[in-house]
């Protein structure tokens, strides 16, 4: 978050969190890292036709938090 807060600057809010949330496919009652953690990764395959630019590393432990 602390990336998107710099990045907004004065512009960042709540509801900037929430729309950029929604913008990113969050459904409603989860987050970012939710998202990030579970389907990112899988519908970025899919757009990228299988050749994704973000290499993903995983161990398949839900309950690692990123670091920002």
């Amino acid at each position: 978050m602390e990336v998107l807060r710099a990045d907004y600057g004065d512009n960042w809010s709540n509801a900037v969190l929430a729309k950029t949330a929604h913008d990113a496919g969050c459904k409603a009652g989860t987050t970012l890292h939710d998202r990030l953690a579970t389907s990112f990764f899988e519908q970025h395959c899919k757009r990228f036709h299988q050749r994704p630019f973000i290499w993903h590393i995983w161990d398949g432990r839900k309950d690692v938090s990123p670091a920002w």
